[in-house]
């Protein structure tokens, strides 16, 4: 789970969707130890509670995965804030559905070769193409 308070940049930097930190939040999210033992909700209750009000309140966005219990914990800790999906799990969702297009498209190509016609009855030449 990754945490920021930020503000849409003009120019060139908006136009692809970055975002600019606000130097008071990410000052204070970055202040103390921020790793805590565990998973899930108890992890992200200890972060909140860790960075207290003052810390919450310039948060604007929280970049986590798609686990239920996340929009929950959002509610009580930062309601204010919009939710992201983290750059990883996009990364490694795509890489799936495109292996599994690759495979599909592997065995498409196989019952393709095995339907054609084999020895004598093949046709003659080249190919023609439609």
């Amino acid at each position: 789970m990754l945490a920021g308070a930020g503000k849409a940049q003009s120019g060139a930097a908006a136009k692809d969707g970055r975002l600019q930190a606000d130097r008071c939040g990410r000052d204070k999210l970055q202040e103390g130890p921020q790793l805590h033992d565990g998973h899930g909700c108890k992890v992200f209750d200890a972060f909140f509670e860790q960075i207290g009000i003052e810390g919450r309140e310039p948060i604007d966005f929280v970049s986590a995965d798609v686990a239920r219990w996340v929009d929950d914990a959002m509610k009580v800790w930062v309601a204010h804030a919009l939710r992201c999906t983290d750059t990883f799990h996009i990364v490694q969702w795509t890489t799936e559905l495109l292996d599994e297009l690759r495979r599909q498209s592997w065995r498409a190509a196989v019952q393709k070769a095995k339907a054609a016609p084999k020895g004598r009855r093949a046709p003659k030449g080249r190919p023609q193409h439609p």
